[in-house]
């Protein structure tokens, strides 16, 4: 909001839960903030909402991959892709279904935003990934729980305005990143550093120096270099 952005907090996830509780004092901070239900494609009629000459900042949490995965899609994506239904899947051909189905939402995402909201920088990332036979826990835990998706797009307008933040996370795409320091990274690319920010864990500054002996999950209690 400082950095002059209108700000919105689209969820697909539960608010009431001891572990969403931290996500919900964050999200009750947005200018506007809406919890949906359903499907991860509902946020789509949500994004036509947003004004389209504002300088806007979105934060859309999807459902995603989420045990059960069968429920996370649609009946209609099934059929129009010819992939096989939840009651007859395995569960990692249920959970491929539910990658696919969020490759095609952010797909969704990404065409209309291009379009109609002058888009500039989109970020993705999850929070976790899965096991097939624990799906993600703390214990059992193992590494293939936290393998994460994390990618940046940046504007031809963007890359034009700020080269150097573009050529840095190119240079920088090969190194070790966790989701604890997407608040830096998101405060950099955004050009919103602020009196907590520490360009160290900020992976698309020059300054970005974490290394997988310094790198933690699991509330910090397990080092990423364990898993290389």
């Amino acid at each position: 909001k400082k950095a002059g952005y209108h700000t919105y907090w689209f969820s697909l996830q539960n608010k009431s839960t001891v572990s969403d509780a931290g996500i919900t004092v964050l999200a009750k901070q947005a200018d506007t903030l809406k919890w949906l239900k359903g499907y991860d494609e509902n946020v789509l009629k949500e994004l036509k909402t947003v004004p389209q000459g504002q300088n806007n900042f979105i934060i859309i949490h999807l459902s995603g991959s989420h045990f059960n995965y069968d429920r996370r899609v649609p009946d209609w994506f099934l059929e129009q892709y010819n992939l096989t239904k939840g009651s007859k899947g395995s569960k990692e051909t249920n959970y491929d279904n539910s990658l696919q189905y969020t490759d095609y939402v952010l797909q969704q995402i990404f065409a209309y935003s291009m379009q109609h909201l002058n888009l500039q920088a989109m970020i993705y990332f999850s929070d976790h990934s899965e096991n097939m036979q624990y799906t993600h826990t703390t214990s059992p835990f193992t590494f293939d729980m936290v393998h994460i998706p994390f990618w940046v797009y940046l504007s031809p307008d963007y890359i034009h305005q700020y080269p150097s933040t573009a050529q840095t996370l190119r240079n920088n795409r090969q190194n070790i990143f966790t989701n604890d320091t997407i608040f830096e990274t998101v405060s950099g690319i955004i050009q919103a550093p602020s009196n907590v920010y520490d360009a160290r864990y900020d992976i698309s500054s020059p300054s970005y120096s974490l290394t997988p002996d310094q790198a933690l999950t699991i509330q910090g209690k397990r080092h990423i270099s364990e898993d290389l």
